[in-house]
């Protein structure tokens, strides 16, 4: 029961990550639009 609750809070922790990482990545990719054209 506990190691099933930790995995589901590692879980979160990684869905938070990544979520975060994905919003940093969308904004530097608008900034580098601005500046340099792909």
């Amino acid at each position: 029961m506990q190691r099933s609750k930790r995995a589901i809070k590692w879980g979160n922790v990684m869905n938070e990550l990544v979520k975060g990482f994905n919003q940093v990545y969308f904004i530097l990719s608008e900034i580098l639009k601005d500046k340099v054209i792909f």
